[in-house]
């Protein structure tokens, strides 16, 4: 009985032996699954940070769009228009105004010419005169 029990455990020992492989294999696929939990555990981590920042990106983006919908751009445009306008009527009025005293300013230049003329020409008379009355006393 003892060598059949000694057959046995042999036989058992194969067998044993012949597992040894799977056993391995397994081993190997159970560090492989920790291995895989470990990433999958780092990767989630990620997507929850991930999913923290988008939230504070999508935060700041409404708050942004509340500032720019608070500005009333028709409003504001048309006041810039509007000075704008007023700018360009206040120019014209400008342009006007420098026509004016050109128009003005040669009107007074040419009444000054014909008043520095008739002087001159009544100074000659009277020059011509004096010089003839001097002249004259001269000679009477």
């Amino acid at each position: 009985m003892n060598q059949n029990i000694l057959t046995h455990l042999e036989k058992l020992k194969e067998e044993l032996g012949k597992l040894e492989p799977a056993v391995t294999h397994l081993q190997k696929a159970d560090d492989s699954v920790k291995s895989l939990q470990n990433i999958t555990d780092k990767l989630l981590l990620m997507v929850l940070e991930l999913h923290k920042e988008n939230e504070n990106l999508a935060k700041s983006n409404s708050e942004l769009i509340d500032k720019i919908e608070k500005i009333d751009f028709p409003s504001w445009l048309e006041k810039l228009d509007t000075t704008i306008g007023s700018i360009i009527h206040g120019q014209q009025n400008t342009q006007t105004r420098i026509e004016n005293l050109e128009k003005t300013a040669t009107a007074k230049f040419e009444k000054l010419s014909k008043e520095n003329k008739l002087l001159k020409v009544l100074l000659f008379i009277s020059i011509g005169l004096t010089l003839g009355l001097i002249v004259f006393r001269f000679i009477s």
